[in-house]
């Protein structure tokens, strides 16, 4: 997705993430308005990372369709996989068993990732997804993904993966809504520089406490201050 041209840059977070290309897993779980997209955008184009992209939603709990999905995705990275797409995809659909399916779909990431450069799959709003199968495919995938591949699951909840075993073997990062909350001057920075409201000291405090550095209630707290005298 493109980057929002009213962000503000979080340097302190897009640390945190670029840790995840030592581990496994990167997980962004928070709710709607935290900011999880924005931020992972910011940090591969800020890197020029290789990220397939896959945006979720109901319809792809299809087991079938959510593997022509990623297939797609990476096609973007890689134009010469058509025949794999075809191939990969087929197999979904007809049934072939999950292990071989993903056996199709990790020769494509070995192939891909074997370059210097690693290769990130993204899989945005992942809690829409309920199907066991694609739970099952996913949990093989993270599993036997090749050295230079990195799997980034943006959700609102937990996924059904073995996240305390990854954290012992040092192969999870994470970040919680908590950790994206804007910082004091991470909210005066938007409200001043970005959105050009100019408030005074006790006025950003007293944004920062209505909205507990929430940064979509930070954003609408703008948009509504927008031709006003004060807060």
């Amino acid at each position: 997705p493109p980057l929002r041209t009213d962000y503000i840059p979080r340097p302190r977070l897009v640390a945190r993430i670029h840790e995840g290309l030592e581990r496994k897993l990167t997980i962004l779980a928070a709710p709607a308005g935290s900011g999880k997209t924005t931020l992972l955008c910011e940090w591969i184009g800020q890197k020029r990372l290789r990220a397939a992209w896959v945006s979720l939603d109901e319809g792809d709990n299809n087991h079938g369709r959510f593997i022509a999905c990623v297939m797609a995705a990476l096609k973007t990275l890689n134009t010469g996989l058509d025949e794999h797409i075809q191939a990969v995809s087929q197999a979904a659909f007809q049934g072939v068993p999950l292990e071989s399916q993903m056996t199709l779909l990790l020769n494509d990431f070995a192939a891909m990732s074997s370059e210097a450069a690693p290769i990130i799959l993204v899989l945005d709003d992942y809690h829409v997804i309920h199907t066991r199968a694609i739970h099952k495919s996913l949990n093989y995938l993270l599993q036997h993904l090749p050295a230079n591949a990195r799997l980034i699951l943006i959700t609102r909840a937990d996924p059904p993966m073995p996240l305390d075993r990854l954290r012992v073997q040092g192969q999870l990062v994470e970040l919680r809504a908590t950790d994206l909350l804007f910082t004091r001057s991470e909210i005066e920075q938007y409200i001043n520089d970005v959105m050009e409201l100019n408030l005074a000291f006790d006025e950003l405090n007293q944004l920062g406490r209505r909205t507990e550095g929430w940064p979509a209630g930070v954003h609408l707290a703008a948009r509504s201050l927008q031709g006003c005298d004060n807060v």
